[in-house]
This record gives C-alpha cells, structure tokens and sequence, in this order.
C-alpha cells in the first residue's frame, strides 16, 4: 500500500497560531445547559434555535484582549451543523468570581429540526481562530455532561521509559479548505495535553505522525513545532498543544481510520516512539488502528 508523506514544516505558521505549548485557561466552565426555542419571526419563522447557559469563574489572571468561545455542533438529517459564540468581560472579575452568559446559538441559521445531541468545546484565547479548547460537554436534550459525544473517559498521562512526558487522549478539529487550489479539502488540527512528568531538557520535541486512510491509500504527515519549549514547564504541570495535519496536501474527505504515533527526542530522524492512538468512528482509543 503506497504511502504518502508529506511534511508541515515551511508553512506560514505563525499566521495560524499553530503548536502554541499553553497552560490550563484561567477559567472553568460549568452548570452547562440548553434552552431550545422556536423563531416567531422571520426569517427563520418557525425553526429552531438554542440558548446557551453557562457559568464561568475565573481560576487566574485574564488579559483584556481575552475571551470565551464556545462551539456547538450537532446533527441534523444527516448534516453536520455548528455555529459559534463568544462572552468576553473576565478580565473585570477576581480569581474565584464568576459570571453567568446565555449564548444565543444556531440563531442566525435556526434549524429544522434539534439535534438528538451536541458536541460543546469551550476554548480560550484572544481571536476566534487561536483559541485553544480546554473543556468538552455533551449535550442530550437539556443537559450536558462532561467529555465529547460517544468518546471514552479521557485516558490518564503515561509516563513511559524513554519519554518524561505523557500524552492525554487527543482531540480532533476538522476543517475544509475554502480557498486555492485544494479547496474542499480536509485537514485537521490535533490538540493533546502534553503532562511533564520529569525534567524536559531543552530542544527536545514531542514528534507526532498521523497515518489517515484516504481513498485507498495511507496518506500521512508529521508535525513537531512548539513543543520545544515543553523544558519551560514544572514538573507536575500539563501544557495544551496544537498541531496541524494535512494543510498543505488536504484528505478527499474525512478518513475512517487515523493512526497518531507520538515520538519523543531532539532529531526526528533519532526520536523514540513512546504513546498510539487510533481515530475510527469518531472516537478516539489507546493503540494502533491496524
């Protein structure tokens, strides 16, 4: 089976905010429900919408420029529909305060029908598009719980023999190319929680390789930047990293299969694989897909 590798680096990264090594938002998200509502007015007369309710309290310091988004995307007849909203203000509360937001969801573009469940992601940062998610819900019917939609409990840092980090489960954001010559392609941002278990020695990278069934072929594509600066991290604490797959050579469409290898050293070409994991319907599970 012919394999395809294509290589990430050389992008114009910095203009996505790409592979930011960030600690926990200073915030936490909770009492998160729904309130659906039907439009009485056009347009959209007659179709659904959701109000978001939510409580968020402040853990540390927030910038000015900083703000809450949340993402909410369903089912509906077969299509995927999603639609954002962000709150902003945290940074007049103190740490341990807190503040209430309703966010109007779906109201721009109602629906025809709700959604049997939602996928909720919460993340934090300063423009929509460089937010990084920290907190995930499901929502079934008016009440949510903690996690993604159908995924397995979120699998506890390994500390390994040859790496002084673990790796939490991965999490998957697809998109669409809109403009060039790969538009409508697909590609996908990879965020994982990256636990510093023992000392980080400088220039040391976590290296990672995601293998996606694609029309036949194993396409895949490797991407290591911004984890060098994990030795910036105590002991003891996680750091958020985001990486980018297959921007460059989008995916015909959004593969059934993807195998994430996770490699751990200075040079790629040295780097010890020490923690797989398998993307197949949806969900995301410890070991190789194939």
């Amino acid at each position: 089976m012919d394999r395809w590798v294509v290589r990430a680096a050389g992008l114009a990264i910095a203009g996505f905010g790409l592979a930011a090594v960030m600690h926990a938002a200073p915030v936490t998200v909770s009492g998160v429900r729904a309130e659906w509502k039907t439009k009485s007015t056009d347009p959209g007369r007659g179709r659904m919408y959701m109000k978001l309710y939510l409580t968020a309290t402040v853990t540390g310091a927030v910038d000015r420029s900083e703000s809450l988004y949340a993402r909410v995307e369903g089912n509906v007849g077969g299509m995927v529909v999603s639609d954002d909203h962000s709150g902003g203000l945290l940074h007049l509360l103190s740490p341990g305060q807190s503040k209430s937001y309703d966010f109007p969801i779906f109201i721009s573009n109602p629906l025809s029908s709700r959604p049997e469940s939602c996928n909720i992601t919460f993340s934090w940062g300063t423009v929509r598009s460089k937010s990084v998610p920290f907190a995930y819900f499901c929502l079934t019917g008016d009440t949510a719980v903690t996690g993604p939609c159908g995924a397995p409990a979120p699998a506890a840092p390994a500390m390994t023999s040859n790496s002084p980090v673990g790796i939490g489960t991965p999490r998957f954001e697809w998109k669409t190319a809109s403009t060039g010559a790969n538009r409508g392609g697909t590609y996908f941002k990879l965020y994982f929680d990256a636990a510093v278990n023992a000392p980080v020695s400088q220039g040391e990278k976590i290296y990672v390789t995601c293998e996606c069934k694609n029309g036949g072929v194993i396409k895949s594509d490797t991407f290591s930047l911004g984890s060098s600066k994990l030795y910036e991290v105590p002991v003891g604490r996680s750091s958020t990293l985001e990486y980018l797959f297959f921007f460059s050579s989008p995916l015909s469409g959004r593969p059934a299969e993807c195998n994430m290898i996770f490699r751990y050293g200075k040079l790629e070409k040295s780097a010890v694989a020490f923690a797989s994991f398998c993307y197949g319907s949806s969900e995301v599970r410890s070991g190789s897909c194939w």
